[in-house]
């Protein structure tokens, strides 16, 4: 199982910033979100690598893609705008 990397979520401009623990750029100006999501991070695709994540609360919208900028879903409709995003694995 690998370390987890820095990840910082600029809601300003949408953009996702990544680094490692030694401080090697990992990701750079990855454009996904808009100033009001939430963004949220998890193995959307199974691959054991985290993916990034939004959760768009007031259209009750998620939207997925992978590290390497493939879109791995959108529009999936759950939850409302008072609620909060979590992860947990229901199925096997």
């Amino acid at each position: 199982m690998g370390t987890d990397d820095l990840i910082v979520w600029r809601p300003t401009n949408g953009r996702w910033y990544a680094r490692d623990a030694n401080g090697t750029q990992l990701v750079n100006f990855v454009q996904w979100g808009r100033f009001f999501d939430t963004p949220v991070v998890g193995d959307f695709d199974n691959d054991g690598k985290a993916d990034f994540g939004i959760w768009r609360p007031h259209k009750k919208q998620w939207f997925a893609k992978a590290a390497d900028n493939t879109v791995l879903f959108t529009n999936v409709g759950l939850g409302g705008h008072s609620d909060t995003p979590l992860f947990m694995t229901l199925t096997q």
